[in-house]
């Protein structure tokens, strides 16, 4: 199987929280896997998650803006939209993404 995704991807196991500020409300989640441009999040149910919303990892507590790129029954896909800060980088990866690349990234579920 050809993986034709932009950017390397590390398989984490990485708690963390998506917050939605201008509803006051957080929702659990877990990070599956990650790159330098975004992530698969495990959820209890991706309904009722907006959009967009901040991810706050809870190793490094800094948030990133995230858009939603696909949704399966308990997970999402997430591209950053903010390259300036590395999730990543304790994984070795550089935050090299271009928009276009942001654009375009996770168009679909992984493979299980």
């Amino acid at each position: 199987m050809d993986d034709k995704r932009r950017a390397r991807r590390s398989r984490v196991l990485r708690g963390g929280v998506i917050s939605f500020r201008q509803l006051g409300t957080t929702i659990d989640c877990t990070m599956r896997d990650l790159s330098d441009i975004g992530a698969c999040l495990m959820v209890t149910s991706p309904t009722g998650i907006p959009n967009e919303f901040e991810l706050v990892p809870d190793r490094d507590k800094v948030p990133r803006h995230c858009r939603v790129v696909w949704r399966a029954a308990n997970r999402i896909g997430v591209a950053f939209a903010n390259q300036r800060h590395a999730l990543v980088s304790d994984h070795g990866l550089a935050p090299n993404a271009t928009a276009a690349s942001l654009r375009t990234a996770h168009t679909s579920p992984p493979s299980l």
